[in-house]
Parts: C-alpha cells; sequence; structure tokens
C-alpha cells in the first residue's frame, strides 16, 4: 500500500529541485547574455558579429523562459502538495466526527 502521507513531502522534494534548476538555468541565461561582443571585440571577425550576437540572445532568451516554466512547475507542485495536505486534513475531519456506533 502507498503510503500517502509522503506525498506532499515528495512533491515539495521536487519543487525545491525545479526552483534549483530554475536558478541554474536562469545563470546559464546570464551568462550567456554576457557573451554578446561589439565590433571592437570581434576583430577581424566583425562581419559575424550580428549573428553571433543573434545567437547569444536567443540562448539568453530561451533560458530566461525555461527558468519561468521551471519556477511555474515549481510553484505546481506546491499548490498540489498543499492539496493533499488539506485534503489529507479534510479526512481526518470527516473521520472524527462519524458518531459512535458506526
Amino acid at each position: 500500500m502507498a503510503d500517502f502521507a509522503a506525498i506532499p513531502a515528495d512533491l515539495e522534494e521536487e519543487a525545491d529541485y525545479w526552483d534549483t534548476e530554475s536558478e541554474n538555468l536562469s545563470s546559464a541565461g546570464q551568462s550567456a547574455g554576457a557573451l554578446t561582443m561589439t565590433g571592437w571585440q570581434g576583430g577581424l571577425f566583425f562581419a559575424l558579429i550580428g549573428d553571433y550576437n543573434t545567437g547569444t540572445e536567443y540562448i539568453s532568451d530561451l533560458c530566461r523562459d525555461g527558468s519561468a516554466a521551471f519556477e511555474d512547475i515549481g510553484a505546481a507542485l506546491r499548490i498540489n502538495a498543499g492539496y493533499y495536505r488539506q485534503a489529507d486534513a479534510d479526512s481526518v475531519d470527516e473521520l472524527v466526527s462519524v458518531p459512535d456506533g458506526y
């Protein structure tokens, strides 16, 4: 038989994981954004800088979007953990309110 009491804790542990991954992805996006170059930095590759910068901005944007999605996943897991806890509390309340003799 499954241990339903552990479900909220497991969900919150997973939410913590997604929050950590969100922070990691956000950090990666910031690092990618910092890789854009100016014409001076490009030197001989001046003609390619526009495409290069477009690529770094694209990667940075993807990381930012992914980070936000990961935060949403963590929030959804925490909400579900709360629902499990509330359902468990409601079940206990119903059992406690059953009259003697049943």
